[in-house]
């Protein structure tokens, strides 16, 4: 890439040419970010769709790109919005959501080689708190802490992104150009960016005034459902929240970018949807004191559309039994690498940082070439010996059939099972939240709609105009009735009775 100081336009299989700033630059420039290059957006789904090879380094810049779209809709009227810090620190949240990925993504969270997380708790990291996140400010760390620090929860991506962001940040703020940093502390970069991606993380007061202006300039682009005044604490509050739904919500740049990239690498058309219908559609809606994310009616069924490519794509591509099975091997082999003295649990951020898809992978495949005769998980993920699939089973999220054990969910939910003694029973559970649920927000937008001969704007609900809801149902039952039967949890069964299942025989 280019020297810090020009812009640079890159060439993107998705997104056509993506203009990026020079801190962007800079910061895609860090080494930190750039070890997303060998992390793969989707884990091992490319044993099963060999085309999705894509990484979250490309993703990161596709949801960036997302978010300079965003607020070119939003906010037309602001000129020069890169001297605007609340929108420059949004465009910096979509670009580093996904820092703080490690190696195989979303599935390195689940993986419990030896019987135990491979990834440290919260209590872990908050009690050695200068290893993990040495460079953040004591206000961001005691928000943090009163949120995560007792918990026993193995620590989130979303959280390592702030670890990581700050690390960057720090590391950046010698060698880049205030003007860059539009004269902002990077404290303030670093917790802002934090709020867009953590609910229990609040915004600075610099990034609030600088959402005031904001307003100024721009409130006569929103959409006004009330002669309310917005211009006060809670209204610009409820702002900063419409802009992190837009990174972390039912409608974010990041969904709208993984969405369309996992679909194209995989070879399949159920991620594919009218993006540029969706952001074309997008307003800001004043109402009730507060500004709230709204879509124009004439796209609520792009919507739909939009929901049901997410649905379809964990249903079909990321909930893939092959891609479950060799997530369990993986684990399997990924214990034989640590009780072997291979691969060590992190326990500090660089340790963390150290942990890509490459570097597991080729530890994986130089001990299955140097020990060939060895049967182990290695050589069964090696040679691609996954588990026999036995059975599935979906349920709402919050089926109380979820307090069960594993195997007593088999034996009740399967027609024809087998005893312990005849298989060794093994299991793995996906989730899927299609709507984004939050204290903070809507799980979806506002509907507009324009009434030309009066020239005002109207108030509507998706759940009167959506496909997806039954009319028989009141509108009090129909959004809880499709967040039932969109978001699901799914567990698969298996059994590992191929040869390899002695890790320490020869």
């Amino acid at each position: 890439m280019p020297k810090l100081g020009k812009h640079v336009v890159v060439q993107d299989p998705i997104h056509g040419q993506i203009s990026l700033s020079p801190f962007e630059v800079s910061v895609i420039n860090h080494l930190d970010f750039q070890r997303l290059r060998f992390i793969r957006q989707t884990s091992l789904l490319h044993y099963v769709f060999p085309g999705a090879f894509h990484t979250r380094f490309a993703h990161s810049i596709g949801a960036c790109h997302n978010a300079q779209l965003v607020l070119s809709k939003l906010f037309s009227n602001l000129r020069f919005q890169e001297s605007v810090y609340a929108l420059q620190v949004f465009r910096l949240a979509a670009l580093l959501h996904d820092v703080g990925h490690g190696a195989f993504s979303h599935s390195l969270a689940h993986l419990e080689p030896l019987g135990e997380n491979f990834l440290p708790t919260y209590e872990e990291v908050f009690k050695n708190h200068g290893d993990w996140a040495p460079t953040l400010s004591d206000e961001l760390l005691r928000y943090l802490k009163i949120k995560f620090a007792v918990s026993d929860r193995t620590i989130d991506h979303e959280v390592l992104s702030v670890f990581i962001t700050g690390k960057i940040l720090t590391d950046l703020q010698s060698s880049c150009d205030q003007n860059n940093l539009l004269n902002v502390d990077i404290k303030f970069w670093i917790q802002d960016i934090g709020s867009l991606l953590i609910e229990e993380v609040s915004p600075s007061e610099k990034f609030m005034d600088s959402l005031f202006e904001v307003y100024d300039v721009c409130h006569n682009e929103f959409v006004h459902l009330d002669e309310g005044s917005v211009q006060s604490e809670r209204g610009i509050k409820s702002l900063h929240q419409a802009f992190k739904s837009l990174i972390t919500g039912t409608i974010d740049v990041d969904r709208m970018d993984y969405l369309q990239r996992d679909s194209v690498s995989c070879g399949v058309n159920y991620g594919l949807f009218d993006k540029e219908g969706i952001i074309s559609a997008l307003h800001l809606a004043c109402m009730n004191g507060e500004i709230n994310l709204a879509l124009h009616s004439k796209r609520s069924n792009t919507l739909d559309d939009y929901l049901w490519s997410r649905y379809q794509m964990f249903r079909q591509i990321y909930g893939h039994r092959t891609h479950s099975a060799y997530d369990l091997l993986l684990s399997l082999a990924l214990g034989d690498l640590i009780r072997e003295g291979k691969v060590e649990k992190p326990v500090n951020l660089q340790d963390y940082l150290t942990l890509t898809d490459d570097f597991i992978m080729s530890k994986v495949i130089f001990e299955a070439q140097k020990n060939p005769n060895k049967k182990n998980w290695i050589q069964s993920f090696a040679h691609r010996k996954i588990p026999r699939f036995l059975g599935m089973y979906e349920s709402q999220i919050t089926d109380e059939i979820w307090n069960q054990d594993p195997y007593q969910i088999y034996r009740h939910t399967q027609e024809n099972t087998f005893s312990r003694d005849q298989i060794n029973f093994v299991s793995i559970t996906r989730k899927s939240e299609i709507l984004k649920r939050s204290d903070k927000f809507s799980e979806l937008p506002l509907i507009v709609h324009y009434e030309k001969a009066k020239d005002i704007y109207i108030l509507k609900s998706y759940l009167d105009q959506s496909v997806f809801f039954d009319t028989k149902l009141s509108r009090e039952n129909r959004l809880s009735d499709l967040v039932a039967r969109l978001n699901k949890k799914n567990i698969y069964f298996y059994s590992l009775d191929h040869p390899a299942t002695c890790p320490d025989s020869k």
